[in-house]
């Protein structure tokens, strides 16, 4: 699942994303890497990716892409595990990745930016690839979690006027 701190923030402000990872299945996840597109004009905070969980370290951090253009995509890999190797073991506890953005002067208020993180697992080679869904091709296993963000439109009842414009009564 993935939630964000703040679905209705305003131009300049900074957002927390979490995005709960684990592995339900049977059998060990290999290769587990999370991918997030960022809506357009939402950008990543550098150094802001992190593990809340203890023990699960993420490595090969990587941005690409311009949010003042378009869009940022952040991928990162599990690299350790309190076990001390790279997998997620069958039937894992959640693992809680955090990581910020801020809403650049040009997103277009009041319209929703959809923000999708994908989470897959290398499953080359597994005998059982054939039974693992429509969420696999033969090669990885993903699965998929978004979050809207609508920053408001302007309150039309107030605007900012400075102070010539203040008649002082007399």
């Amino acid at each position: 699942t993935k939630n964000v701190d703040m679905s209705d923030p305003l131009l300049g402000g900074t957002i927390s994303y979490v995005l709960d990872v684990s592995n339900q299945g049977e059998y060990r996840a290999d290769n587990v890497t999370i991918t997030d597109t960022l809506p357009e004009h939402v950008c990543y905070v550098p150094w802001s990716f992190a593990s809340v969980s203890p023990g699960y370290v993420w490595d090969n951090i990587s941005v690409a892409g311009d949010c003042t253009a378009g869009w940022q995509t952040i991928s990162a890999q599990l690299m350790t595990t309190p076990s001390g190797n790279a997998s997620l073991g069958a039937k894992s506890p959640v693992i809680k990745v955090l990581y910020k953005a801020t809403i650049h002067q040009d997103y277009p208020l009041g319209t929703t930016g959809i923000n999708t993180a994908i989470v897959a697992t290398s499953i080359d080679g597994d005998p059982r690839a054939d039974e693992w869904g429509e969420n696999c091709n033969g090669t990885w296993c993903s699965n998929i979690a978004t979050q809207p963000i609508i920053p408001p439109l302007p309150d039309p009842y107030s605007q900012v006027i400075s102070p010539s414009q203040i008649d002082a009564c007399s």
